[in-house]
């Protein structure tokens, strides 16, 4: 029986940065210099995982948890000190070319694009770097993007929106079959935002490629994955369904209270979430509390004119595991 062969296979990988701890001040600066204080970040730890051909996958956690540091390892930019990656049966440290031509990576904070060129020179470069004669998947990439009326604009001109598509075709130009987008849309506007997302979709789906999105978007992940790896301080604590993850925390529902004087609750078992002009919402348990029940612990002087029960979307169901301190397996 043939096995076949996973676009990612990532095996017990380790990564451990030193730094330099520092008293403040002249004398701070004189003392790590001559006798430097050293200590160790562990900012990965026995990370393990397998992705499949085609899949979609949200590669979330808080900022320092250690997902760019993963996506460093997956890619070969970072060595890991233990473990083991492959990208399509090859090893990235070892067939860096090969691996290189069959991935694509957008870092939201590195440019692909040359500031003072066109837009088109840019991919025009692009296409020769990688030998690739691709006139039709780059027409077809610049008609979904809508960047064809700014083409010849140098980039320096071009609106972080209209940049963020350049550098979106910049990342795929080459047709990979697995594309790492770490933060694409951060900043963007809505319909930047969307037009990104559907064309992740159409890529997915026309030619299988397989991609994994990290993003503090958090509606991103629910719109285009079906799974999602949910890292923290270093170590996978979830790898599963994003509708499973979200159904673990199914006790909890947003209430949002329409009317005056609402205050915040500290009751175990109930969150303040988000005050709006009109209304207050807070998460609560299901199993502790019923909708009376809250109304109840409110002053006298709150005016309830209305009250909604909303199902938790993930963003809210990450928070609510953070704050509430829920396991899960």
């Amino acid at each position: 029986c043939h096995k076949e062969i996973m676009m990612i296979e990532a095996n017990q990988l380790y990564k451990t940065y030193s730094i330099v701890e520092k008293e403040l001040g002249l004398k701070g600066s004189i003392k790590a210099f001559f006798r430097p204080k050293k200590k160790q970040i562990h900012a990965v730890q026995n990370i393990s995982l397998t992705v499949q051909k085609g899949e979609i996958i949200g590669y979330i956690g808080s900022n320092g948890s250690g997902k760019s540091t993963t996506i460093k390892m997956l890619t070969g930019v970072l060595y890991p000190d233990r473990g083991s990656v492959k990208i399509n049966g090859l090893t990235p440290q070892k067939h860096r070319t090969a691996v290189n031509k069959q991935i694509g990576v957008l870092f939201g904070q590195k440019s692909h694009l040359w500031w003072d060129l066109p837009l088109i020179d840019s991919f025009e470069y692009l296409s020769k770097i990688y030998e690739v004669d691709n006139k039709e998947w780059l027409d077809y990439l610049i008609t979904e993007l809508n960047v064809t009326e700014y083409l010849y604009q140098p980039v320096r001109q071009l609106s972080l929106g209209q940049r963020m598509r350049g550098e979106f075709i910049a990342s795929i130009i080459h047709k990979p079959q697995l594309v790492f987008l770490d933060e694409p849309t951060i900043g963007l506007d809505i319909e930047t935002k969307k037009k990104i997302m559907e064309l992740i979709l159409k890529i997915n789906e026309k030619y299988n490629t397989t991609i994994i999105l990290t993003t503090h978007e958090i509606s991103d992940i629910e719109k285009v994955c079906k799974r999602m790896i949910l890292i923290s301080d270093g170590e996978i604590n979830y790898d599963g369904e994003v509708k499973s993850f979200k159904q673990i925390f199914n006790k909890y529902k947003k209430l949002k209270m329409y009317g005056e004087n609402i205050v915040d609750l500290n009751e175990e078992g109930i969150l303040p979430l988000r005050t709006n002009i009109d209304s207050k919402e807070f998460v609560f348990d299901e199993t502790k509390f019923n909708v009376l029940d809250i109304i109840k612990l409110l002053p006298n002087e709150s005016i309830i004119t209305q009250t909604e029960v909303l199902d938790l979307n993930l963003q809210e169901v990450l928070l609510v595991k953070d704050k509430m301190g829920d396991k899960y397996e």
